[in-house]
């Protein structure tokens, strides 16, 4: 008997601001690591939220700060 696991870490974005689009696209990344042997399915932290000010303007990645306001007005 063994005592190891296949896992897979999912390292993907989502769909910025659509949660229902960023659902879909989990499923069918787990869907593919299972056919793929993968017993246990991994996403980071943040995976759904995501970071985005980080993820959309590194350079700028700064809460509060005006340039990533005008970024994110509408999340």
């Amino acid at each position: 008997m063994s005592n190891s696991i296949k896992v897979s870490l999912i390292q993907a974005a989502p769909i910025h601001n659509h949660l229902q689009a960023s659902l879909q696209k989990a499923l069918d990344l787990i869907d593919q690591a299972a056919a793929q042997g993968a017993q246990l399915v991994a996403f980071a932290e943040g995976w759904l939220s995501g970071y985005p000010a980080i993820d959309y303007c590194p350079d700028i990645a700064k809460w509060g700060d005006k340039a990533t306001e005008d970024v994110f007005v509408d999340v």
